[in-house]
């Protein structure tokens, strides 16, 4: 009998220059066991980042470093790593052509609905954690 696959950890990069969130989002993704890759402060790291570490999701916060970042969102995407956007900008201020399909959540955001999405990312069908309320899907979901 051959063994069966291995289970893999999933790998969350997260991208947030503000020390508090990048915290938060670091301890939430840990809570579920999955690996935090970061959290990535910078542009030009995020960009490396994104190009070259195994990812299986990413959490990309839209404006690091006054940068938005598009750049980095567009190579996750060419690798076909799923990922999602935190904001504090209103939403109609995260238009763009290429990203209208991914996700976005608003700063402050719901611990709970900010590991729903990333367990959608995964196909994770564990969801959200136990006993929390279903999460209404965000538009672009």
């Amino acid at each position: 009998m051959e063994p069966g696959p291995e289970h893999v950890t999933p790998r969350i990069l997260i991208v947030d220059d503000e020390i508090l969130t990048a915290h938060s989002i670091e301890t939430a993704v840990q809570s579920r066991g999955w690996e935090v890759v970061g959290p990535v402060d910078q542009m030009e790291t995020a960009l490396s980042t994104a190009g070259n570490e195994e990812i299986h999701a990413a959490v990309l916060d839209l404006n690091v470093e006054g940068r938005l970042v598009w750049p980095v969102a567009a190579v996750l995407k060419d690798r076909g790593v799923p990922f999602l956007f935190l904001t504090g900008y209103h939403e109609s201020q995260v238009v763009h052509p290429d990203y209208e399909d991914v996700p976005t959540l608003g700063k402050p955001f719901i611990e709970r609905e900010l590991l729903a999405h990333i367990a959608r990312l995964l196909n994770d069908p564990s969801g959200p954690p136990a006993g929390d309320p279903p999460v209404q899907p965000l538009e672009g979901d």
